[in-house]
């Protein structure tokens, strides 16, 4: 068997020349937050609330709900009771 350091140096250089090469990152800590927070689902899905809500506000703007407001105080007329009768 060989001895422990033979083998730790055997998977050191297997490992040294058998892997890939990776590239650095390109964008800082800073930018990573920035697109996480940017392009994240919780960012989608807000910006897919606005984008159901913009429509509905300018149908709003657009053509405004009618109301009719009543009101006893105005009204001059007197309603007969029975005992009038």
């Amino acid at each position: 068997m060989l001895p422990r350091v033979q083998r730790c140096i055997g998977v050191f250089l297997c490992l040294a020349f058998f892997t890939p090469p990776s590239a650095a990152q390109d964008r800082s800590g800073r930018e990573l937050v920035e697109v996480i927070i940017r392009d994240g689902p919780r960012a989608r899905a807000i910006n897919a609330e606005v984008e159901v809500t913009r429509p509905e506000q300018f149908a709003r703007l657009v053509s405004p709900n009618l109301s009719v407001a009543y009101s006893r105080e105005g009204a001059r007329h007197r309603i007969p009771q029975l005992e009038d009768i």
